[in-house]
Order: C-alpha cells, then structure tokens, then sequence
C-alpha cells in the first residue's frame, strides 16, 4: 500500500513538474517575446523623436515636430498592400475596412504600420504583409501630421492650447487645436496620458480576441482588426462590462496592458480565470510634452549655431551681435538688434528663399557705396533751356556712364531691407547741385541741331539727383568687414558683394534738372547695374534663422544674451561677463522660454504676449536679466521651470 502511494505521489510530482515547467516555459517566451517587441518599440520610439526633430521644411508640408503619416492598408478609396512607406495623409472618414467616426469628433485619424522603408528599423527579414506581427503599427495625433493648414505653427505655446475640433480659416491665427491628442488607458480603464501625440505598437501573433478572431497571411495583408486588439473592462467581465477599448478602432483612444498579465482569479468569467489574458499588443507612446523638449533643444542648438556661424573666427568671422531690446515679442520687426544691449530678444533674420516671405523685415538707415562695371554712355539728348520769350538755349544732357558709375550716398538718404544674409533690398536718393557753362547748339525751339549761337554762353544751375535701387542677391564674393558699434551708430558691418547675381533689379538713375528764371527743363538716364560691385556701409548684422523658426513663430519665446567683453560699450548692469550656473562665460547664451507655466512661486499664472520678462523667463532661470545672471544650461524641467538654455561654442 505504502509503494502504491509513493508511486502515486512520484507520478503526480512528475505530472505537477511537468505542468509547472511548462507553465514556466510558456511564460518565459512570452516574457523573451515582450523583451524583442519592447526593445523594436523602444528603437521605433528614438526614430520617430529624430524624424520630428530634424524635419526643417519650411512650405506646405512637413515641418519641424511633424511625425510621418503611418503606411496605412488604404489610399485613395482603392485596397494595396502594406508597402512600408509614409503616406500622403491620414485615413479620412473611413479606410481600409474601418468604421468612420460620427458625432462631435474630428473625422481624420491617423493609424497603420510603421514606415519601416521611410524611417529605417531594424528588424531583420519579414515578410511584407507581416503574417507574425514584427512591424510596430503607428498611430499620431493629427495635430502632427501632414501641415493641412488646420494648425498654424507648432511651438512650445500649443502645450496650453485647448481642443476645438475645427480648422481656422487662413490667415486667422490658430489658438485652438484642431484635432485632440490621443489618449492612452491602463488595464483598469484609467488614464495614462490624454496628452499623447504618438502612439507604437507591438501586434504580436494572431489570436482570437474576446469578439474576433484575427487571421493574416503571406498573401493577405489583413485590415488592422487583424493585428491590433480589443478588449473589455474590467478583465475578465461577462454581463457588466463597463467599456470595451480596441486599439484598432479610430476613436484616438488605445489601451495598454502589460505582457503576460492574466484575467483575475475572481473574473466574472470563471471560464478565464487564471488564464493569459486574449490580448498581446505592446504599447508605448510619447506626449506631446515630452516631444516639446525634443524640439526645443533642435531650436535652441539652431540658434546657437546661428550665432556661432557670425562669431567663429574660422566661419564668417563678424562676432557676436548686440541682442534686439526687450519688449513684448509680438511680431518679427521687434526682433532688431540695438546697440549696448547686451540682454532681450534673439535677434535674428529669417531666410526667405521659399516664396512666402515673412512681413516686417526691419529696414535699417544705412550708407552706399556702389561701382558699375561696363557701362556706357546714354544716346545725348537735346535738353531746351528757355531764356525767354521765344528764345531757348539748346544743349547736351549732362548724363554719362561717369556719373552711374560709381557714387556714395550718405547714411541719412539710403535704407535697405535684409531678405537674408546674402539678400538685401536698398533704396537711396542723393541730390547735388553745380554751377556749368553751357554751350549753345541752336536757337531753334524745337531743339534741331545747329551751329553754336555766337556770343557768350550763359551759365546755367543743374541740380542732379542720383536714385539708387536694388533687390540684389550676391551671388559674386560676399566680404563683411567688422567694425565696431557705438551706441550713436549702431550697425558693425558693411555689405560688399562684387558680382550682383544677375536676374536680380539693380539700378542707377540719374535725373538732371537745369532752371533759371524763365521754365525748368529736365533730362534723365537709368543704368542696369547687373553683375556690378555694391557695398553697403553701416548695415546692422544678425544671424541668419531657417524659415521654419520664423514660420512657426519659435522666435516669439527666444532670448540671447552676450558677454560684454565680446562688443564694445558699458557693462551689462553691474557684470563684465555673463553669469551662468555660478560661472562666467564670456561667449554668448540663447534661450527659449518654454510654454506659459501657471501658478509659479510668488507669482501668477504667466500670460503672453507680454512686456514683463517674467511672463517668459522664470525667476530660477534669469536671476538677474538685467546683470546677465543665469541657470545653469541642463538645468531639470520642472512644472515651475521649463526654459531652457544653451551656450554659444
């Protein structure tokens, strides 16, 4: 009796053993599967910041925080499969099999596989309808998506703004978003974030699901009910399922369970209990706040760059430019630098080559200088001088290539307008008077040639006025020579290009009036100038912005800061450096603001626009703006602190 026992007990450890490691190898998989899947997401994830972070296009399509558009089943109303690629838009009403959305939220949705082909990742060998489930499935905010002109500019000010489910008519600047930012919920139905702008996705193998069961194969791509899974909550209900969430279903709301969990052992369904949950999708996402602080620093490093692309002696080597005085940065023109400001605004010029150039370039006093090369002289016209009644005095026009040739026209008479570092728009007017003999042609009044008239030639007063004008880009050798500022002239370059790209207006006129007592006459000639040498004298310099800083309105929450030993003039306050973390630094500092904080220590709710600095810099950031103290670059974004900082190299 005793062996029969021990034999029983033997059998059943065995069986239990065998039941345990199976158990134990099952969840081992499952664990080693969820490892894969989360280190391709984890991959999926850095690419998809990178993409975001480095997208400059300034037109109507990507732009900087902009994700790409996922590879969905469905394009243009006709079925093909998966390719890999982004595609051109996001899914409409409805699309590849998915219902369409009704009732107060946005119809555009943006769900499908992961671009692997647009934004390369690794993932080895797979098959490209992807039977397996080794491809993440992307989903985004449309906010992010392909520009649609529904929201204006992302930068750091749309963390504050709130849903609208409308898109504002051009140019109405949009204070709303359009489109929601999605939503993730955890295994009991709470919310993880409602502020996510991408969501990844790990569809693992196909499984019957609680209300479909999924197939896919090598030769059907399968819609995505085929790859993503519902489920309902709480887990493991039957009769009082609170909701059902399914990560495919286009409502902009997804769920996200960890690997491995299994339903309770006290589910409604006693069926399920104790079982592996019907659900193995693997989720992660970004939020919009964390994406921020990717493109802030892309922001910041660009206009550091831009600084260093003036300053460093191996680059244009110009130095450092005088910051724009503070004010509240409401539009591009409050953006010019002012000499002995050593704090305020990032100044800076917006690179217009793309077609749509900003408003309110600042136009800047400046003096001429220019030399024509080739040209010739006018055709001579008569010019009539009447001396009286019935009488004139006929005589050449005193226009010649001499007098377009080359001139200088005084800081007071000349503006110009930058387009760009290299671009610039001028306009200028000097008039000069001189006394001259004239001789006399004929006495003809409708100015026939003849002989000169006998008698003394009588003297004459010609006034000349030389009007200069270019829209010019350089296209020849651009030098700037440095010369230092003072705080009566504040401009530190000169503009010298040699070769005027031709295509470009560029001309010289000359417009001559002779009078006397009796009745002015006029003559004038204009010269095209194109190809020719032009220098602009005491032109104020800034660094050099990408459109899409302008275009996006970064600029309204960017700041600088200079080292007094790098310009001439006073010292910044009571400093001879910068202060930054405790340390001097005499190069330069850029900053952006960040988004408005509310509720900050001691002080209220930040608002914007604004002509108090604190409603931009926070107090442990700018200790002393008006000293050129500052925090430490790196310092940890806090929700009472959120600029961030970085140093001119």
């Amino acid at each position: 009796m005793l062996l029969i026992v021990l034999t029983l007990l033997m059998v059943g450890g065995v069986v239990l053993f065998t039941g345990l490691t199976s158990s134990l190898i099952a969840r081992e998989r499952l664990n080693s599967a969820s490892s894969s899947s989360s280190e391709v997401l984890q991959n999926a994830r850095l690419s998809l910041l990178g993409f975001a972070a480095s997208v400059t296009d300034g037109g109507t399509g990507n732009r900087l925080g902009n994700f790409p558009t996922p590879d969905i089943l469905n394009t243009g109303g006709t079925a093909i499969s998966y390719d890999g690629l982004s595609d051109s838009n996001c899914l409409g009403n409805s699309g590849g099999g998915l219902p369409g959305i009704t009732g107060a939220s946005p119809n555009k949705r943006c769900l499908g596989r992961f671009p692997v082909k647009s934004l390369p990742l690794a993932i080895g060998v797979t098959d490209a309808h992807d039977p397996s489930g080794e491809i993440p499935w992307l989903a985004t905010s449309p906010n992010l998506d392909y520009w649609d002109s529904c929201l204006n500019f992302v930068n750091s000010e749309i963390l504050n703004f709130s849903t609208a489910f409308s898109c504002p008519t051009l140019p109405t600047l949009s204070t709303t978003l359009p489109y929601p930012w999605l939503t993730v919920y955890d295994k009991e139905g709470n919310i993880l974030s409602n502020r996510v702008a991408a969501v990844l996705i790990m569809p693992g193998e196909p499984i019957a699901t609680e209300t479909r069961t999924q197939a896919r194969s090598t030769s059907s791509p399968g819609s995505p009910t085929d790859y993503l899974d519902p489920i309902q909550i709480p887990l493991g209900c039957t009769t009082s399922c609170i909701r059902t969430f399914d990560n495919a279903g286009l409502t902009s709301e997804f769920i996200s369970i960890p690997a491995a969990t299994l339903y309770a052992d006290d589910a409604q369904d006693v069926a399920k209990r104790g079982q592996r949950i019907k659900f193995n999708d693997v989720l992660i996402y970004i939020t919009i706040d964390e994406l921020m602080i990717y493109l802030e620093k892309r922001v910041l490093k660009e206009m550091a760059n831009a600084v260093d692309e003036l300053s460093d002696t191996t680059k244009k080597n110009i130095g450092f430019p005088w910051a724009a005085p503070y004010t509240s940065p409401t539009s591009y023109s409050s953006f010019a630098s002012v000499a002995t400001n050593f704090t305020g605004l990032f100044p800076f010029f917006a690179n217009v080559t793309t077609p749509t150039p900003p408003l309110g370039y600042p136009t800047f006093q400046t003096g001429l200088d220019w030399t024509v090369s080739g040209l010739s002289n006018p055709a001579r016209t008569c010019v009539r001088v009447r001396t009286g009644p019935n009488r004139w005095i006929n005589t050449r026009q005193f226009i010649t290539a001499a007098t377009a040739a080359s001139g200088t026209l005084a800081l007071a008479n000349t503006t110009c307008t930058w387009k760009g570092l290299n671009q610039l728009s001028c306009t200028g007017t000097a008039t000069s008077s001189q006394t001259n003999t004239f001789e006399h042609f004929s006495n003809n009044g409708r100015c026939v040639a003849g002989g000169p008239v006998s008698g003394s030639p009588p003297t004459y007063t010609r006034d000349s006025t030389i009007t200069f004008t270019t829209d010019a880009t350089c296209s020849g050798s651009l030098t700037t020579p440095y010369s230092a500022a003072t705080a009566s002239q504040t401009q530190r370059w000169a503009w010298n290009c040699t070769s005027v790209q031709t295509g470009t207006t560029f001309s010289v006129g000359v417009f001559d009036v002779f009078t006397n007592t009796a009745l002015p006459a006029t003559g004038s000639a204009s010269f095209s100038g194109l190809g020719s040498s032009v220098t602009v004298t005491n032109m104020r310099y800034q660094p050099l912005m990408p459109y899409w800083f302008y275009q996006n309105e970064w600029y309204k929450t960017a700041f600088y800061a200079v080292s007094p030993t790098k310009l001439p003039g006073a010292v910044c306050g009571a400093s001879t450096t910068l202060t930054v973390g405790g340390s001097s630094l005499d190069n330069g500092l850029v900053i952006l603001a960040g988004s408005r904080l509310p509720n900050l220590p001691g002080s209220p709710t930040q608002t914007r626009p604004s002509a108090a600095i604190t409603d931009y810099l926070e107090q442990t950031a700018s200790t002393d703006f008006a000293n050129c103290i500052f925090k430490k670059p790196g310092t940890t974004i806090t929700s009472t602190f959120n600029d961030q900082l970085l140093t001119v190299q």
